[in-house]
């Protein structure tokens, strides 16, 4: 039952951020090309925070695969937006046709987040819990930045 209360939120919501997103005529510039320097300036802090050079270069390479995963992530989010209101422009437009749909989306959204946490978990395996603290906190604000630029585009 909770997943049909998902399904039904998820469909609307996705429903709505598009058209409101599609109502814009001004196309954002790529969240990739926007995150580039802010990758950079995550990477120059990671090497500020971790004082062993190589665990730095290793903890900003983990780093750059999060942001590039999080970048997929919501590419994947923006595709399956325009999907669902192809959907549900198509007055005969199967239930099914919904269903496999999410299907498709749920399981890319897993993928995601299976790599996603397994960066994370290889990335403490690096560095000590004072500088993971302080790491995290710079790339959850960035990546914060990616999901709210991935709202724009549409």
């Amino acid at each position: 039952m909770q997943y049909k209360h998902l399904l039904l939120l998820i469909t609307f919501a996705t429903i709505g951020l598009t058209q409101s997103c599609s109502s814009s005529s001004d196309k954002p510039q790529s969240t990739l090309h926007k995150s580039t320097s802010a990758h950079e300036q995550v990477a120059d802090q990671i090497h500020e925070i971790v004082s062993d050079s190589k665990r730095a270069e290793q903890a900003a390479s983990i780093a750059e695969l999060m942001f590039e995963e999080t970048e997929a992530f919501f590419e994947n989010i923006n595709e399956s937006r325009e999907t669902a209101i192809e959907l549900s422009e198509n007055y005969d437009t199967t239930r099914e046709a919904f269903d496999a749909h999410y299907e498709v989306f749920f399981q890319q959204r897993k993928a995601h987040s299976e790599k996603y946490t397994a960066l994370s978990f290889k990335l403490r395996k690096v560095v000590t819990e004072d500088e993971w603290n302080k790491i995290n906190k710079v790339l959850a604000e960035e990546l914060q930045k990616i999901s709210t630029d991935s709202e724009g585009k549409g």
